[in-house]
């Protein structure tokens, strides 16, 4: 589980999509890693466009109980490129 904070003077400048890239990119590069999943908040607008941006897809919506609260997440994925 990756979680990161922004200050807000640097929201905007791509640093969170530059560090989720980055580290798909390592991941990748170890061995067994095929598929990488993330989650958020669905309200969480600015999340999901970082996870978009890094060429992650949404792959389902749910509600779930998070700190004992009913909440809507959704979760994105990436998978390995195929070698040709």
């Amino acid at each position: 589980m990756v979680g990161y904070e922004i200050v807000e003077p640097l929201w905007g400048h791509g640093y969170a999509s530059e560090a989720l890239v980055g580290l798909i990119e390592y991941l990748f590069s170890r061995p067994g890693v095929d598929v990488i999943q993330a989650n958020t908040f669905e309200s969480h607008v600015a999340s999901r466009r970082v996870m978009e941006k890094a060429g992650m897809a949404l792959v389902d919506t749910r509600t779930e109980s998070v700190d004992g609260e009913d909440a809507v997440l959704v979760f994105y994925e990436i998978r390995r490129p195929a070698v040709t």
